[in-house]
């Protein structure tokens, strides 16, 4: 439900949303500046944002319909997968980072074990998945993380196969980044480059509705002229 209110001469727009959606979004309402003081051109624009939400809460709801069918099919969408993967990487930055919070126990000897732990690791990964042995090496780590996630998914599904390959390839990257940090050399390692290098989101959120609905609510409502 939209509603017009008046701030400080310039009207704004309240879009109370329906509990499906506001559900979705994590949010109970929206709140944008028309950028009018005139009530004729705020309801004008009303009026046009009014017809968008509609087809776009149409879509959001078919969108939820189409992601229950795939999970109950043992299936994930894109934006799950790599949000699942996700998960799986900021597990192993942040493990790293808490048994090297300190550096206490980091010396010639262990940083020397360490880094021999670490190139077995890397060149093992790397073989495994020149091999596309993916599935054989990442099953547990898989299971777990999908456990964890409370994800059921059948182990012969195409999205269970990726997800072994994108968390061993992901784990390749996280190693290599663990050596460099070994080494002192800091350049690319911190969570948020890993992330990019990866192609997964920063923030948490794939190509989600939120940011779409504020973005296009937005634009049709600072547009000086009505649609």
């Amino acid at each position: 439900m939209l509603y017009l209110v008046r701030y400080n001469k310039t009207y704004h727009l309240r879009l109370k949303l329906p509990p499906d959606i506001s559900h979705i979004l994590s949010k109970q309402e929206l709140k944008f500046s028309l950028k009018v003081s005139r009530k004729r051109l705020a309801i004008k624009k009303v009026s046009a944002i009014r017809r968008w939400v509609r087809d776009l809460f149409e879509r959001m709801r078919l969108r939820k319909l189409e992601v229950s069918n795939m999970l109950a099919k043992g299936e994930l969408t894109k934006d799950e997968l790599n949000q699942t993967v996700r998960e799986y990487v900021i597990q192993l930055i942040d493990t790293y980072d808490q048994d090297h919070a300190f550096g206490n126990h980091l010396n010639s000897d262990t940083i020397d074990r360490e880094l021999e732990a670490l190139d077995y690791g890397i060149v093992y990964c790397k073989e495994q998945f020149s091999e596309r042995r993916h599935k054989e090496t990442m099953g547990h780590h898989v299971d777990l993380l999908l456990d964890g996630l409370k994800i059921s998914l059948d182990k012969n599904s195409e999205s269970y196969h990726m997800l072994c390959y994108e968390t061993l390839k992901a784990r390749i990257t996280v190693l290599e980044a663990d050596k460099r940090k070994l080494l002192a050399d800091f350049k690319g390692t911190d969570k948020e480059s890993i992330l990019k290098d990866l192609g997964l989101s920063v923030n948490g959120q794939g190509s989600g509705a939120s940011t779409t609905i504020n973005d296009a609510v937005k634009s049709v409502a600072q547009t000086p002229e009505a649609v």
